[in-house]
């Protein structure tokens, strides 16, 4: 069925004239109370005036006996997230499926609601000490056809943190720009915080690229280029030498091709830095 030029105006990526990024409709998969409490606060500050946000509940019917009561905290789960759209001003709209794949599920609802933006809390490993980043995360990261914000749980508790600065570790690439206009709609929506641009190495002019782009007005935006191979070794020593209230990543920063694998730089230091991360994947086009 061919799309409406509507449809095409919110699938594609959002318009960043005025060097700030937005989106129409957020897809917030859901798996308790707190996050749908906490996530759509959040959600809100990158969300078109008028704009929507969706929260998922999955039941696996893999196990069939569970599905009533598992319905019954999705029910719970919705209420509260219905009740934090209004405390919030902002339209939310819960729904629960029943699924035997959850990846499968989450692509087809942003592929149904023509989603802009997947925005999901990735949490440790149940009955699991140590963070890990699971098959769900690698897959939708992959293979989403919008936009992809994934989060840390020290995300959730941003607004009561102290104000700092937000380190933006990014390349000169497309999606480098598309991570600095969320950073500035970011400071914008968080009283201001000023922006620190890492450059990581993409080339030879690097440098020229970065130094190009160092004015940014009220936003104190500064370059600094990384030229070793540790990139979460680098970042976390950025960190160790400043406050920083939130760090923005750009999900190809690593030089890994599977950059959401287990032991690799991203989920190292989702599971190591002192405050809130985030790291955005570019819709693929």
């Amino acid at each position: 069925m061919k799309e409406t030029a509507e449809q095409s105006q919110v699938r594609d990526p959002p318009d960043r004239h005025d060097g700030r990024l937005k989106f129409q409709k957020i897809l917030v998969p859901t798996d308790s109370r707190e996050t749908a409490e906490l996530t759509i606060p959040l959600a809100k500050r990158l969300l078109y005036a008028g704009g929507e946000i969706v929260t998922l509940n999955i039941i696996d019917t893999t196990f069939p006996l569970e599905v009533i009561d598992k319905w019954k905290k999705s029910t719970r789960i919705s209420i509260a997230a219905v009740e934090a759209g209004y405390r919030h001003e902002v339209t939310v709209t819960p729904e629960v499926k029943n699924a035997r794949s959850i990846v499968n599920c989450i692509l087809e609802e942003i592929s149904i609601r023509d989603i802009g933006l997947l925005m999901f809390v990735i949490n440790p490993h149940e009955g699991k000490r140590s963070f890990r980043f699971g098959s769900k995360t690698r897959s939708l990261a992959r293979s989403a056809t919008c936009s992809v914000l994934m989060l840390n749980k020290l995300t959730l508790g941003m607004h009561r943190r102290p104000g700092g600065k937000m380190l933006v570790a990014i390349k000169g690439d497309d999606e480098g720009r598309e991570v600095l206009s969320l950073a500035k709609t970011l400071s914008d929506e968080l009283g201001g915080l000023p922006i620190i641009q890492y450059r990581m190495p993409d080339g030879k002019k690097v440098r020229k690229r970065a130094e190009g782009q160092q004015g940014a007005g009220e936003y104190r935006t500064f370059a600094k280029v990384y030229y070793g191979s540790k990139v979460a070794d680098a970042i976390l020593g950025e960190l160790a030498k400043d406050r920083y209230s939130l760090v923005l990543i750009s999900s190809n920063i690593s030089r890994s091709a599977l950059p959401f694998y287990s032991g690799g730089a991203f989920e190292f230091l989702m599971k190591n830095a002192p405050c809130p991360v985030m790291i955005y994947r570019k819709v693929v086009s």
